[in-house]
Order: C-alpha cells, then structure tokens, then sequence
C-alpha cells in the first residue's frame, strides 16, 4: 500500500478481514454450505534501507504472529510483542 501511513494500512487491512469473516462460502451447484473463512494479515511498514526480502521477512513475521495469537487478527511490525517464539 505504497504512500499510506502505518495506521491507514492498519484500518484497510482490519476492514478487509473483517468482510472476509462476515460471509460464508457457499458450493454454486448445490448451494451447500462450506463454512466460514477468516484470514491472518501481517504488515511492516518499508524502513530506511530496507532490502525486498528484509520487508517481506518482516511481513512473514506479522503474519505468524497473527496465526500464533489466536488467527483472524492482523498484526504490524509495530507490535510490542511480534518476535516472541
């Protein structure tokens, strides 16, 4: 989400999930339901000198983080505790 400030990419992401976890997924041609899906979402904002791979990492890293805590959050790489095993 480039020129978008930590906060906003916070909101989208939030806003995101949660409509994800609002629907359920439905089979077309029996109408059968499948249940309910709901996503983790990792963030980490581009830092003086980062690398591809060292933004991607840190994004990685939110993403398990997220899944780690419970799933169906999102996490950024401003969160106190991220880097806990």
């Amino acid at each position: 989400m480039p020129r978008m400030s930590a906060r906003v990419a916070q909101q989208t992401a939030e806003a995101m999930r949660e409509a994800i976890q609002a629907k359920r997924l439905r089979r077309r041609s029996t109408n059968e339901d499948l249940g309910q899906v709901t996503v983790s979402i990792g963030i980490a904002r581009l830092q003086s000198g980062d690398t591809p791979a060292g933004l991607i990492e840190r994004a990685d890293a939110c993403l398990y983080a997220s899944k780690r805590n419970g799933r169906n959050q999102t996490t950024t790489d401003a969160t106190p505790v991220l880097y806990v095993a």
